[in-house]
């Protein structure tokens, strides 16, 4: 990447300080032509701050800072400055438009973070975990995310990968000089292609679903009308929400709210009721709950005592006997009791809200839905390679499979295409 780019890298909005950004090689000629200050530009020294004007057509934008950054000591690896300027939202926007003007294109949704992927600064997995810091709401995705910022999961990969690429080498050097290579010890090289397998596996059971982790494990209140789904989500948020009335059919569509639990933060659901309507617009409420329902990492279904209907079956359901100040006798076996209204068994269901959240999310080690699926590939390979009776042509076939899937895991096999994909999902300016 050649080009000069920039972006505006804070939040719109009002503030006090905002921060444009500009990578390329070149950031020094395009800030000769908008930055007025006691050093020009052609003169700035890296990791060094200076002070100045951004000036555009004449007229004096902004007084900024100028935190300037040379190759390759810079997160991009590229020529890079930081300008902070005043907050707002039409400062940051004419700063950058002075930039533009003076050569700079605009930066794509990204960019910055695969620059510094393609210059080798930074690993894939250590990007996934720079977009999630802008992303996290609690500790337990914050610790995550700084373990890939970090290189720290980055390293766990890449020595499985090392681990695997000394076993294949073996197996292609028998192959290929059958003369000179002496033949390989079966029991000892199915030994460590099975403690290789076990590591990965391990790994992959021990770790939760980044994307939940970071983006908040989906808990949805489902069940037939007026059974006190709304009372339930204004509880356990702690404050009125949603609207609570005795006629059934109040809650026409979902809503929504985010809330910490257990150091996880949870999407919350309250559904409309789900029966037999007349009217058309409640048969798409209904429709829209269903499809709610299906997505849910965790499906909270009400029902009250005395009702005739069942409980849907799932690993994700948490049954909930609801309004169990009414019941005459214990609640149904493997239900939790709740009376919303009373505040009791709140804190029981709370409790499997987190331990279920725990499960999904995991704690400081979480994969990405990708990456979970490239790792199961890998182990699906090398259990091929380990089937009795496999010759030494298909066992070196089935570690080369396991090692294209372990290079796209840290994004050393990937299309040009894909990798922009990946992170055109990041904000601009990062």
């Amino acid at each position: 990447m050649s080009a000069t780019v920039a972006a505006v890298a804070t939040p719109p909005g009002r503030g006090a300080l905002a921060v444009v950004r500009i990578t390329g090689p070149g950031t020094l000629g395009v800030l000769k032509k908008v930055f007025r200050g006691r050093t020009e530009p052609e003169q700035f020294k890296g990791a060094r701050i200076y002070f100045g004007e951004i000036v555009h057509e004449g007229q004096v934008i902004d007084k900024v800072g100028v935190a300037f950054y040379k190759a390759p000591e810079s997160y991009t690896g590229e020529d890079m400055a930081e300008i902070t300027c005043h907050g707002g939202g039409l400062v940051p926007a004419l700063v950058l438009e002075a930039l533009l003007s003076a050569g700079a294109g605009l930066a794509q949704p990204g960019e910055f973070t695969l620059r510094a992927f393609l210059g080798g600064k930074i690993d894939l997995p250590a990007a996934a975990g720079i977009n999630a810091l802008s992303l996290v709401r609690t500790k337990n995705a914050h610790r995550a995310a700084m373990k890939r910022v970090s290189g720290e999961t980055g390293r766990i990969f890449r020595s499985f990968r090392e681990e695997l690429a000394a076993l294949l080498s073996e197996c292609e050097a028998r192959l290929d000089f059958p003369e000179d290579v002496p033949e390989l010890d079966e029991a000892e090289f199915r030994e460590r292609l099975s403690s290789l397998l076990l590591r990965i596996k391990s790994y992959l059971d021990s770790s939760g679903r980044a994307e939940s982790l970071w983006e908040g494990v989906s808990v949805v209140i489902a069940g037939p009308p007026n059974v006190g789904k709304s009372t339930l989500f204004n509880a356990l948020l702690g404050y009125e929400r949603a609207i609570v009335h005795h006629e059934p059919g109040t809650t026409r569509d979902y809503i929504s709210e985010n809330l910490e639990m257990g150091g996880y933060l949870i999407k919350l659901y309250d559904s409309a009721g789900t029966g037999e309507f007349t009217e058309a617009v409640d048969r798409k409420a209904v429709a829209r709950s269903l499809e709610l329902a299906k997505s849910a990492d965790i499906l909270l279904y009400l029902l009250e005592p005395g009702s005739d209907l069942d409980y849907p079956s799932g690993e994700n359901i948490v049954r909930v006997c609801s309004k169990s100040d009414l019941l005459r006798g214990p609640a149904p076996e493997g239900t939790i009791p709740v009376s919303a209204i009373k505040g009791e068994g709140l804190e029981a269901l709370s409790r499997e809200i987190i331990a279920r959240a725990a499960e999904i999310a995991g704690g400081e080690e979480a994969l990405l839905d990708r990456e979970r699926s490239l790792l199961a590939e890998a182990c699906a390979c090398l259990s091929d390679a380990l089937a009795e009776g496999v010759s030494l042509e298909l066992l070196a076939e089935s570690l080369w499979e396991a090692g294209r899937a372990m290079d796209r895991l840290l994004g050393l096999d990937l299309p040009r295409d894909v990798i922009e994909g990946i992170f055109s999902r990041f904000c601009i300016g990062k």
